[in-house]
């Protein structure tokens, strides 16, 4: 959906009848007309309005290398479009019969901001409302088969549209996705995984169970999943299906088979892989969440227009919730300061401002908001990948505060005001254990060899959630859970000898501070920035783990609470 990329101007294509009431939900359905595998792809556009409930079919999919592209058809005259949009279309022409869909590159003019935002704040329903939803993955190698052809009724033929995305060498071929969505199926009828795992001495059925999992794998390797927009476009339709080449398979149905596939996600950590990106949207299926776990969830995932990182997601918050329209004649930090202001405001916490180590953030932005487009910053670790993740969780288990209400306000745009006092000011960093000596040796018997403060500052969370499983069967998972805790940390003493862990970034002469509200104690830092005489400015570090202050410790009946700004 709506990428900042060159794109042709579908514009100069539409007559009249076909351009948008902006004040109504009207919408542009492309009607794919019939035709023969090798034919050229032929198309109309029309107008309808969402609230006459017409009939279409929604398509999702990663737009692609805006480079590559193909002729097609629309209103008799060419278009160009991507490489991956041209073969979805092929597989889903009928041979005989036309067929209706909603295809946001050619219903969109992406030229047009206004239209493009009157447009994307129409998605919930354009998703809500489609008959299916075609969760298009991509196309088989040109090395596959060339039964590949979709149809049965089509003749054996090249395919023209698939050699452009060959070159890449990243697509499986038709026999991987013919065997992964058959195991996928197979997955989603079985109530316990376990019992189709060969054991024993068989091992050419170990060997083909493995390669079973590596070919689910390479389907969950497309681009599709790296894409920020296809989250709502997946999760908002009441029907869907996936669709790779050929091979469709339920949406419903694929998720049950991925939520059967949990104890493989523990073999494929072991082999040094990430999550499958299924994890979340099953997560999130039928459930409500807070805007900021959702933003943190899907944080990894990519867009062309770093606005696109909040605004793709806006279709899974309730209507009565929207805290404001996609609008893209607004610059992106004044978006994700809007956004982090609602989301603080709405939840009544600071989790809302809670964050992994980002890597090079916009300057414009408030120190206090996260910058969503920021690539992560994760060490060497792969399993970090996820460290926002990891955050939010580890800072809700605390309560450092001792169970108070949150106390801010914004005196501009750009500043967040909170109730809070000082604990204590870092005068000390300590040096971290390198990660290649930690995993020469037992990794828990290297980091619990010290004091209890140290343990504590290092593990963090991990202890206090999984304690009791340290030493258990996934041992070698959490393993690497805590050293990556460990590499994106920075170990610290304060002037009164409290021992903690922050972010990486974290410099002697940073203060810490408890909230009003706040789970765990923030490490924040003196500006020389002065807008009002004498209030206190400073800058956002991150929250921390200090060790004797993370249970309401202390916090006291004498404690003076008093205003500072973060900018």
């Amino acid at each position: 959906m709506s990428r900042t990329i060159s794109l042709p101007r579908i514009d100069s294509l539409l007559p009249k009848t076909t351009r948008l009431e902006l004040d109504k939900k009207q919408i542009r359905i492309l009607c794919l007309l019939p035709g023969g595998w090798p034919d050229p792809i032929r198309c109309t556009l029309y107008t309808a309005y969402l609230d006459d409930l017409p009939h279409y079919e929604a398509l999702s999919y990663a737009w692609g290398d805006p480079a590559i592209r193909k002729p097609i058809f629309v209103n008799g005259r060419v278009f160009h479009v991507t490489v991956n949009l041209e073969a979805a279309l092929r597989r889903l022409r009928c041979p005989s019969k036309e067929r209706h869909l909603w295809v946001d590159a050619l219903c969109i003019n992406q030229a047009d901001i206004i239209e493009k935002s009157h447009q994307v704040n129409l998605m919930k329903k354009i998703y809500s409302n489609t008959k299916c939803a075609i969760l298009w993955l991509g196309d088989y190698d040109e090395g596959s088969l060339l039964s590949a052809l979709q149809p049965s009724c089509y003749e054996r033929a090249p395919s023209p549209c698939l050699s452009d995305y060959a070159k890449s060498g990243q697509n499986p071929s038709r026999t991987t996705v013919v065997k992964a969505f058959s195991f996928l199926k197979l997955l989603a009828r079985h109530e316990d995984l376990y019992s189709l795992i060969p054991s024993g001495d068989r091992s050419e059925e170990v060997a083909e169970f493995l390669e079973s999992v590596d070919d689910i794998y390479q389907v969950l390797n497309m681009p599709w999943w790296e894409r920020i927009w296809t989250v709502q476009e997946a999760l908002l339709p009441a029907q869907a299906v996936f669709q790779f080449g050929s091979m469709q398979l339920p949406r419903d149905e694929f998720v049950r088979g991925a939520e059967q596939e949990k104890a493989i996600f523990l073999s494929a950590v072991v082999r040094g892989r990430y999550s499958d990106p299924l994890t979340y949207l099953e997560y999130i299926m039928g459930n409500d969440h807070y805007f900021y776990e959702i933003l943190a969830m899907f944080r990894s995932r990519k867009a062309n227009d770093p606005r696109d990182k909040v605004f793709a997601l806006l279709g899974l918050v309730s209507e009565d919730e929207l805290p404001f329209p996609a609008d893209y004649t607004i610059p992106c930090h004044r978006v994700y300061t809007q956004t982090a202001t609602w989301m603080i405001r709405s939840s009544g916490t600071l989790e809302a401002i809670v964050r992994g180590a980002e890597g090079k953030r916009d300057p414009k932005l408030p120190s206090w908001v996260p910058d969503w487009s920021a690539t992560g910053d994760h060490g060497t670790n792969a399993l970090y990948r996820d460290g926002h993740i990891w955050a939010f969780i580890e800072y809700c288990l605390y309560d450092a505060a001792k169970g108070s209400d949150l106390h801010f306000d914004f005196s501009l745009e750009t500043e967040l005001k909170l109730k809070g006092f000082r604990v204590d000011i870092i005068s000390g960093l300590l040096e971290r254990p390198r990660i290649p000596e930690i995993r020469q040796t037992d990794h828990f018997q290297y980091l619990c060899s010290s004091c209890k403060a140290y343990q504590q500052a290092v593990l963090g969370a991990t202890t206090r959630q999984r304690g009791d499983r340290l030493y258990g069967s996934e041992q070698p998972y959490l393993s690497e859970i805590c050293l990556s805790d460990l590499e994106n940390a920075q170990l610290f003493i304060t002037d009164t000898g409290l021992i903690g862990s922050g972010p990486r970034d974290t410099c002697v002469g940073d203060t810490v501070y408890i909230f009003s509200g706040g789970e765990m104690p923030f490490v924040v830092r003196s500006t020389h920035y002065q807008r009002e005489q004498g209030q206190q400015y400073f800058q956002y570090v991150g929250h921390a783990y200090v060790h004797g202050i993370m249970d309401g410790q202390a916090v006291t009946p004498d404690t003076e609470w008093t205003w500072i700004t973060l900018v």
